[in-house]
């Protein structure tokens, strides 16, 4: 469906396929780790691995919020002056009813939430044992997100847990539904303004200055990802022409002829999955992605279903439990996040690659 898009437009074989790449990079995970994954212990220690990684980046997300709150509350400064690398060049945008939106090492908050949830849901459903410590404190990664996206997610996840396990995941409900909805309530709240500090005065005017409102440029972005899909709406205007870093980079034309050049040198992308790839794919590519994430969603839950062995099918478990909030994530932002989706992927290939190899063994299907 991308060459077809880039074809009907007329555009360059190169673009394309670095487009249509961009698109399905993380995706090829699925079958190098599935080819090279024959056993699932092998799994079991790669996991291992991962979970001491997460646990390193939200004990320095951890670091990150005191250093900020007593930079920001006790020392009345700025936290770009904090000394720590991470933390300079902090803007008002990285607050959050009043809390520092911890980025750790990955870079950003949405993403540290989101790679803390997604090693959440995979160690609720691969581990024999269950330490409450160890969600608790990828919980902690999903807070310092204080993001919407992230904690909807989080609330699907923590229900499906709560239906299948009916255990103590009910002390995760209670305080995101708090959250998700003061967070409705006050949308822009920002506790930091009411103290009225020279701090949060002084961030602010910076970050007025110097970077274009976010949730505007979304706006603008939205509306200019369906205006081009609306003047082609089968094939789009092909894969690498409007809304990735592909099109920046080729400094493609369309930009141009929409006349989105200036707010696109801020961020280089359109921040939003779903109206790039209907203004670069159309309805067609749009229903082929949609239907790949579908196939996904639909293989991992038939293999949880079908699949005796608990170990395996509590890693495709955690991996169907966890499509939907991909699907969230990418309804306000970017998809391709290598934490996220490249994780996700190579996960996905470690327990399809075993079961191959192993022959599981399954129940027969009922037709």
């Amino acid at each position: 469906s991308g060459y077809a898009s880039g074809l009907a437009a007329g555009n360059s074989i190169l673009i394309t396929t670095h487009g249509i790449f961009h698109y399905l990079k993380y995706f090829f995970a699925i079958f190098i780790y599935a080819a090279f994954f024959r056993n699932f212990a092998e799994f079991k220690n790669v996991f291992r691995m991962l979970l001491i990684i997460a646990f390193f980046l939200t004990a320095v997300a951890l670091i990150q919020e005191i250093w900020a709150i007593i930079f920001r509350y006790i020392l009345n400064k700025n936290i770009g002056d904090s000394g720590m690398y991470i933390l300079r060049g902090a803007t008002v945008g990285s607050w959050r009813l009043g809390i520092y939106r911890a980025p750790s090492f990955i870079g950003h908050y949405n993403i540290l939430g989101l790679y803390c949830l997604l090693m959440m849901t995979i160690y609720l459903s691969t581990a024999e044992r269950i330490k409450y410590s160890v969600p608790l404190s990828f919980f902690a990664g999903v807070f310092f997100s204080v993001s919407r996206m992230i904690y909807l997610a989080a609330l699907l996840i923590t229900g499906v847990e709560i239906y299948r396990r009916k255990w103590i995941m009910i002390i995760f409900f209670i305080p995101l539904a708090v959250m998700l909805f003061y967070m409705r309530a006050l949308p822009d709240l920002n506790v930091g303004e009411l103290i009225k500090g020279p701090v949060a005065q002084s961030e602010e005017s910076i970050a007025a200055e110097s970077v274009p409102s976010l949730e505007q440029y979304r706006i603008k972005a939205r509306e200019k990802g369906l205006e081009v899909w609306k003047d082609n709406p089968v094939f789009g205007v092909g894969p690498g022409m409007f809304g990735s870093e592909i099109a920046f980079q080729y400094n493609s034309p369309v930009y141009g002829e929409y006349n989105f050049d200036q707010a696109l040198n801020w961020f280089q992308t359109l921040d939003q999955f779903w109206p790039q790839v209907l203004a670069e794919t159309g309805i067609i590519g749009t229903g082929a992605f949609a239907g790949l994430l579908i196939t996904l969603f639909y293989t991992f839950a038939r293999y949880a279903t079908r699949i005796t062995t608990d170990d395996v099918k509590g890693l495709f478990t955690g991996l169907a439990i966890f499509m939907p909030s991909i699907i969230i994530f990418s309804l306000g932002g970017i998809l391709n996040h290598p934490p996220i989706l490249f994780t996700y992927c190579a996960l996905a290939g470690m327990g399809l690659g075993s079961t191959a190899a192993e022959d599981t063994h399954m129940e027969p299907l009922n037709y």
